[in-house]
């Protein structure tokens, strides 16, 4: 293994910079080291193994059954791969995320909404079964070959180190806000001895009345139309 590690460090140091990734493109190494094993690369993702192919030795396992298994290496056993590739300049997006300018917004969520970056890395936190397409809301900011971002978040697939950030791509609270000024009671009172509606929800042992007036009606001017 070390004599392999060697002639890849040889090879890769006299063909310095024949790699070329896109300069928002994940840490390579990192994520190897930090999120594996486990961490992998889509199938959509161009054949590793077909870029590094006349770096290797001979003996070398191909990189992208390695990558897709969610197999890492140790530190120190393994060059570190971020050296010898090359992050393009930022106005080549060949093959790269279009990440929008900051304060572009194209794409506007309610104040209301979760962080989008801390619930992808939350293992606890569900994508909504009915949440609108998120795939179509970031399509002309992601590359042809990234996976489908719904999948990933139904998944719970964590956002790899060094990936643009998400909640970047969007903007909040444009737009009349659907959530009503607190204190303004837009659906009058209910009885003091009404339950708790928060604590209701989340109370697995707390039946919803059959008779109950129609919550939907009530609230249907602060819901978006998806939920």
């Amino acid at each position: 293994a070390t004599t392999a590690a060697a002639t890849l460090l040889l090879a890769a140091t006299l063909a310095s910079g024949a790699i070329t990734v896109c300069h928002l493109h994940p840490a390579i190494h990192a994520n190897l080291l930090e999120n594996g094993p486990g961490y992998t690369i889509p199938a959509s993702h161009p054949s590793v193994h077909a870029q590094w192919a006349h770096l290797l030795p001979g003996d070398h396992d191909n990189i992208d059954d390695l990558l897709r298994r969610g197999e890492t290496y140790e530190a120190g056993d393994h060059p570190n791969v971020d050296d010898y590739i090359t992050r393009r300049l930022p106005a080549d997006t060949a093959g790269c995320y279009n990440v929008p300018p900051p304060g572009s917004c194209p794409t506007n969520i309610s104040n209301s909404h979760a962080n989008i970056d801390t619930a992808m890395n939350d293992a606890s936190v569900a994508y909504p079964p009915d949440h609108p397409p998120a795939q179509t809301l970031l399509a002309q900011w992601i590359p042809a070959w990234h996976p489908n971002v719904d999948d990933l978040m139904r998944r719970k697939v964590p956002l790899p180190l060094g990936h643009p950030s998400v909640e970047a791509m969007v903007c909040r609270g444009h737009g009349p806000s659907r959530i009503p000024a607190a204190g303004t009671c837009p659906n009058g009172y209910v009885s003091p001895a009404h339950v708790g509606l928060d604590a209701a929800a989340n109370d697995p042992n707390l039946a919803y009345p059959a008779g109950h007036p129609s919550v939907q009606a009530m609230w249907a001017a602060y819901v978006p139309a998806w939920h």
